[in-house]
């Protein structure tokens, strides 16, 4: 999730507090601090590289041995039904 501001933080605090072990993951350096003061992992990356979001889900795997919710907090969101958007489409095309 991109969390370092405005809505994404405010998400991952409500979900820390309601007890959500989480792993933030955001280009943006305040992801990092809030994940520190949260007590979570923090990985720099981005939603829209596959590579990172496969770091993502091994690390919270390894770290917590499941995924029960994955929000998707970004700012640069494709449109259309989440399942059926291609990774073109998450690119803007540019791919």
């Amino acid at each position: 999730m991109a969390a370092g501001q405005g809505i994404g933080a405010g998400i991952a605090r409500h979900l820390n507090s309601v007890g959500y072990r989480l792993v933030l993951l955001s280009n943006d350096p305040g992801a990092e601090t809030l994940a520190a003061e949260l007590g979570c992992i923090g990985l720099k990356g981005s939603v829209t590289c596959i590579e990172d979001i496969e770091h993502t889900v091994r690390a919270a795997a390894e770290a917590f041995g499941r995924i029960d919710l994955v929000v998707n907090n970004t700012g640069h969101a494709a449109i259309g039904e989440l399942l059926a958007v291609s990774d073109n489409d998450w690119h803007g095309g540019l791919d």
